[in-house]
C-alpha cells in the first residue's frame, strides 16, 4: 500500500478488493466485494470514470439529457443527487456518517432498488470491477477519458491541499504519485492507476457492443454541443438544436464550476472531517495543459513514453498534450 506510505491513517484503513486498492474512508467496501453481483436494469445508464477525469462535470450533462434537456428541473438540485454513487452511500458523500470511525452508510447498491427508472449510476471503477450485468451489456455505459498528466496534475493538486494535512505526515509529491501511476501494478493506487481503468474499457469495448460510448473531457471543453448530442442519440433522445445550445451554455465549465450545487461538492463531507481548507472547491480550472505547472521536462518526458506507448498498443488515440 505504497502510495500511503505516509499516512498511518489511510493504511490502516485500507483492503485490496480484486488485487486492487482501495481506502474505508467513505467508500463502501463491502458494496465493492459483492458487486458483481448485482443486478441492472435495461434502462440503467452507468458513468464510469477514473477519478479526477471530470466527473461531476459528466453527470451533470448525462443527467440533463436524460430530463431531454430541462435546465429548470436540474439547476437547483445538488449534484449529489442527479445519480447514484455504486461505491459511496449517499450520506458518505453528503457528510453524513463518521468516515474516520469506518462508518459507511447504508449499501448504495441496495438502497439503489427502491430508485425509479430509469436511473444514472456514476461510478469511479473500472470495467472489471463492475455488476456482471454491465459486462454482459444488459445497460448502457459512458466512459469519461481525459488526458492522464491533466488527471494527474489534479490528484496532485489535491493530495498537497491544507485539507488533507490530517491524513500525512508527509504527503506524497509528483514523484511518488508518478511512481505508482506509470506501472501494471493495480496494487498500490487508489482504483488502481490510470492506464488499467482506461485500457480495460477500450480492450472489452467490442464485447459491449452498441451499449458503451466513449466521451472526452477535452471534447466537453472545446465542443459540447457535440458531446451533448452524440449522448443524447446514445440514449434514444430527440433533443432539437436549439435547446442543445441552451444545455451547452448551461453546462459551461465556467457556469459550473460557479454553482455551488455542482462545484463545492464534498464540503459536508470535509466538514464532517475536520479539514479546515473551505478554498478547495472540488473543480479545478479545467484547462488541459495545467500539468506543465506540476511536472518537471523529465517527468513529462517519462509520462509521453510510457502512455504513448501503451495507448498504441492497445489503439487508442489520445493527445497527451
Amino acid at each position: 500500500m505504497a502510495f500511503f506510505q505516509d499516512s498511518k491513517m489511510l493504511t490502516e484503513r485500507s483492503r485490496l478488493i480484486k488485487g486492487r486498492l482501495f481506502t474505508t474512508v467513505s467508500t463502501h467496501l463491502d458494496c465493492i466485494e459483492n458487486m458483481d453481483n448485482y443486478k441492472m436494469r435495461e434502462d440503467d445508464v452507468v458513468l464510469s470514470s477514473y477519478p479526477r477525469s471530470g466527473t461531476h462535470w459528466s453527470i451533470a450533462m448525462v443527467n440533463l439529457v436524460m430530463t431531454n434537456g430541462d435546465i429548470d428541473a436540474v439547476k437547483d438540485v445538488h449534484i449529489h443527487d442527479r445519480s447514484i454513487w455504486m461505491e459511496f452511500s449517499k450520506p458518505a458523500i453528503k457528510g453524513k456518517v463518521d468516515a474516520l470511525a469506518g462508518e459507511w452508510g447504508p449499501n448504495p447498491m441496495e438502497e439503489a432498488e427502491k430508485e425509479p427508472s430509469p436511473r444514472l449510476f456514476s461510478t469511479h471503477l473500472g470495467y472489471d470491477m463492475l455488476p456482471e450485468d454491465v459486462r454482459k451489456a444488459k445497460c448502457k455505459v459512458i466512459i469519461v477519458l481525459r488526458n492522464p498528466k491533466s488527471v494527474l496534475a489534479s490528484f496532485h493538486k489535491l493530495n498537497q491541499s491544507s485539507a488533507n494535512d490530517m491524513f500525512y505526515e508527509k504527503k506524497p509529491d509528483a514523484e511518488l504519485l508518478l511512481k505508482y501511476q506509470l506501472t501494471d501494478d493495480i496494487a498500490n493506487f487508489p482504483f488502481g492507476p490510470w492506464i488499467d481503468a482506461v485500457e480495460k474499457w477500450w480492450v472489452n469495448r467490442e464485447s459491449l457492443g452498441n451499449k458503451i460510448l466513449f466521451i472526452r473531457f477535452e471534447d466537453m471543453k472545446q465542443d459540447m454541443p457535440k458531446v451533448i448530442k452524440d449522448v443524447a442519440e446514445f440514449l434514444g433522445k430527440d433533443i432539437p438544436d436549439e435547446t442543445i445550445g441552451q444545455m451547452a451554455e448551461h453546462l459551461k465549465f465556467s457556469n459550473m464550476s460557479q454553482n455551488p450545487a455542482t462545484n463545492d461538492v464534498f464540503k459536508a463531507g470535509r466538514e464532517s472531517l475536520n479539514m479546515k481548507d473551505d478554498s478547495l472547491q472540488h473543480m479545478g480550472k479545467g484547462t488541459s495543459d495545467g500539468w506543465k505547472d506540476t511536472f518537471t521536462v523529465a517527468q513529462n518526458e517519462r509520462m509521453n513514453e510510457y502512455y504513448g506507448e501503451k495507448l498504441r498498443k492497445i489503439g487508442l488515440d489520445m493527445s497527451l498534450e
